[in-house]
């Protein structure tokens, strides 16, 4: 191990002065930027700028409908029929703060992450001949991590809501979300579960809906490669992604509709006051406690 460990600090210094000459050596003037834009594909460049363009667009399109369709519910939920354009233009107005609210739940993500994972990556290292040890590191850190994950998300989900419906700025929205939240967490955390096991009940409704409208698919390529039609072989399969897409694509928007519903209304009910946490009911059911209303 040691000689290992000494190869790999030769090839590192190696490395670094080989580094060290190109930099020193590295001379702006040497690069003719003629040549260089002659050298470029004009239709690679198009092409690139195209996939830019489409990415940003579909970005603004997914930005723009998260912020509509927290208003819309709200609209629909006041009792207000076709808000769509009412709907879709406040969640335009509002796309630069929700932009920036989903880029400050990943950055916070990818920081609690790092945080967490160092030192058990470290100690994860430091015990390679125990897969007990590391399998118990590794535990710990999801263990740390999850709680933490999930509460971010809980103060994003309001942080949005109060940007979009109550018209928040983001730094209000962030502080009235952490408040909301500290006040009302076991009910969070209630809705939470309560989401997460409708989500492995949907998600199991899919796999075997997929597997069901799969199977017809399944015999008409088998018999395509039995007749040895290859056009009919890739009709089938071009017909068959197009449907497992369609289905994907359904049924993550009804997750994402349903799940929006329930934090607005939750978030409505929290605000008034009215709904309470099934868990403390009961705790203060066992203590012999009356609910305060």
């Amino acid at each position: 191990m040691g000689f290992n460990n000494f190869g790999k600090v030769e090839s590192q210094g190696v490395f670094l002065a080989d580094m060290k000459k190109f930099i020193y050596s590295f001379k702006l003037g040497a690069i003719n930027v003629k040549d260089a834009l002659l050298t470029l594909d004009v239709w690679g460049v198009l092409l690139a700028l195209a996939i830019v363009l489409v990415a940003v667009f579909f970005i603004w399109l997914a930005v723009s409908s998260q912020g509509a369709l927290i208003y819309g519910i709200k609209r629909a939920r006041e009792g207000q029929g076709k808000v769509f354009g009412e709907a879709f233009g406040r969640g335009m107005s509002k796309f630069w703060s929700i932009l920036v609210l989903q880029i400050l739940l990943s950055v916070a993500l990818l920081v609690v992450l790092v945080l967490v994972s160092l030192p058990f990556f470290i100690l994860f290292m430091s015990a390679s001949n125990s897969w007990i040890w590391q399998n118990i590191l590794v535990l710990l850190a999801f263990v740390f991590l999850v709680p933490v994950a999930i509460i971010l998300s809980f103060i994003i989900k309001y942080a949005l809501i109060y940007v979009v419906n109550e018209d928040k700025h983001v730094g209000e929205a962030l502080g009235e979300a952490w408040r909301l939240f500290l006040k009302n967490w076991i009910v969070s955390l209630e809705i939470g579960f309560l989401l997460f096991l409708i989500n492995l009940l949907v998600a199991l409704l899919l796999i075997i809906g997929v597997v069901f409208i799969a199977l017809p698919f399944v015999m008409l390529g088998m018999i395509a490669s039995y007749v040895g039609s290859g056009y009919f072989l890739w009709l089938v399969v071009v017909l068959g992604l197009v449907t497992f897409i369609a289905i994907m694509f359904w049924f993550g928007a009804f997750l994402n509709v349903f799940q929006m519903s329930v934090w607005v209304l939750l978030f409505e009910q929290l605000r008034k006051g009215v709904i309470h946490s099934k868990i403390a009911r009961w705790g203060m059911a066992l203590m012999g406690k009356k609910e305060e209303n």
